[in-house]
């Protein structure tokens, strides 16, 4: 399942072009819907994640936050903690392939995925492997399969 975080049309309209069969569905967050209904959607999309179906997020972001772009309407924003407590809350409790990635910019080792992660652990769900970068990426980067994010040597991953 890809979800993506942004209202920025030329990023959604390039992941919509990709191939990204591997993950599943892909799902679009409307654009007229305001910070609360987009979490809203979030929670209501982790709940319905299949058992043996990956999780990708993607949209621009940092270390410490993932959703838009933050010009204009596009100001979606999650940061790790409370994208940690959606997850630990809502994702099925038969969900057993545990792994994320986060198809966003950041900056350093201590990115996004490794701080959902850590936030994971500190809420006591374990045993999610959390991928993403640890440079920015372009928009048109292509998402990689759900069979090439544990080789990929661009993405760093970290467990809860």
């Amino acid at each position: 399942m890809i979800i993506i975080v942004t209202k920025d049309q030329a990023f959604i309209q390039y992941v919509l072009n990709q191939n990204t069969a591997s993950w599943g569905n892909v799902y679009v967050i409307p654009n007229n819907l305001s910070q609360n209904q987009a979490t809203q959607m979030i929670t209501h999309l982790v709940g319905q994640l299949g058992m043996n179906e990956a999780l990708c997020f993607v949209g621009h972001g940092n270390d410490i936050e993932m959703g838009g772009t933050g010009l204009g309407n596009d100001t979606w924003v999650w940061n790790r903690q409370a994208l940690a407590a959606i997850i630990e809350q809502y994702i099925p409790n038969n969900w057993s392939y545990n792994l994320i990635l986060f198809q966003i910019c950041c900056e350093s080792v201590a990115n996004y995925s490794a701080g959902v992660a850590v936030d994971l652990g500190n809420l006591n769900k374990h045993d999610i492997w959390c991928f993403g970068y640890n440079k920015s990426i372009l928009i048109s980067a292509t998402i990689p399969t759900v069979q090439q994010v544990t080789t990929n040597v661009a993405l760093q991953g970290t467990i809860s």
